[in-house]
């Protein structure tokens, strides 16, 4: 027969709750790695269209829940001119145009421009250092609630 004898059940039960709640830990730890991958994807949007201004105008989202887990979103966001906006300029940059791009009805002379991709670029370089600083958040999270 097992036997089972916990002491200060208070301080557990306390434990118990903290570690309950995940995605508090997933929401701390993803919005330190975003700080990461914002860096990387402005690194890598610039060295792709030598525009610190299009670089510039990335930013992150806080972290989210929604049903596949606990995320963040780096996007570009204004107006790059009155033509074209940042998001639109950063897509032409990843996926390239056709000359004669039109936008809201407005035809711009624009010549043809070759993919430049940026996106995969700053996923590989923050990647391995965006998985070590949420393993490091979780286990000092951890570690702190367990007093470990």
């Amino acid at each position: 027969m097992a036997h089972l004898q916990l002491n200060e059940i208070n301080a557990w039960d306390a434990i118990f709750k903290e570690l309950s709640h995940p995605e508090k830990m997933a929401k701390e730890a993803v919005n330190e790695a975003v700080q990461i991958l914002e860096s990387s994807t402005r690194q890598a949007v610039k060295a792709s269209s030598n525009s610190d201004r299009l670089a510039q105008s990335f930013s992150r989202t806080p972290a989210k829940e929604n049903d596949l887990g606990v995320y963040s979103v780096v996007r570009p966001a204004g107006d790059f001119n009155d033509d074209l906006t940042n998001e639109d300029l950063a897509a032409q940059f990843e996926h390239g145009r056709h000359g004669g791009y039109k936008r809201a009805g407005k035809k711009r002379a624009a010549t043809a421009m070759e993919a430049k991709p940026w996106r995969q670029n700053a996923i590989n370089a923050a990647r391995a250092q965006c998985e070590a600083t949420v393993e490091r958040v979780v286990y000092e999270a951890v570690d702190k609630v367990t007093g470990g």
